[in-house]
């Protein structure tokens, strides 16, 4: 720290907000969506438990890095590509609990690749042989690592 890098005025106090994102998580928010739209009949019931799950908010996902780096560099994530992995509220990357459902998930909808954290690689034992045959599983072990992947920059 630098004495130029001090204010005299107003700061930001990180801990402040740390303290009310993780008071914040006590509250579900999954069914306010209802107040303000209705749900298609199309959707099948694993589709609406992720839209509810997004709208609740409270977790960042690899997803959203990408997204925000996609849209930074002006360039689109590759074509038939899943995006898997969490981020906890202090930036660490979080393994998926499970392969096998979201990857089925994803070879049902036309996915050819999956972006997969590291730590999950042990996982694929899990996965049955049609879905590792026809999902391609693309490693990373960090944040920006995931974004450059998803936008073919590696």
């Amino acid at each position: 720290m630098r004495v130029e890098f001090f204010t005299d005025h107003y700061g930001f106090v990180v801990d402040y907000l740390v303290e009310a994102l993780r008071e914040l998580r006590k509250h579900n928010f999954t069914e306010i969506i209802d107040r303000h739209f209705s749900l298609g009949s199309h959707l099948n019931a694993r589709d609406v438990k992720a839209v509810r799950k997004s709208v609740a908010g409270c977790e960042a996902g690899i997803a959203l890095v990408v997204a925000v780096y996609s849209a930074i560099k002006r360039q689109s994530v590759l074509a038939g590509l899943m995006i898997l992995g969490d981020l906890s509220i202090q930036g660490n990357l979080k393994a998926v609990r499970s392969l096998v459902e979201p990857l089925q998930v994803s070879m049902d909808n036309g996915a050819r690749r999956a972006l997969v954290p590291l730590e999950n690689k042990r996982n694929f034992l899990e996965v049955s042989g049609d879905i590792v045959e026809r999902v391609d599983p693309v490693f990373f072990s960090d944040p920006l690592m995931a974004a450059m992947k998803a936008l073919g920059l590696n």
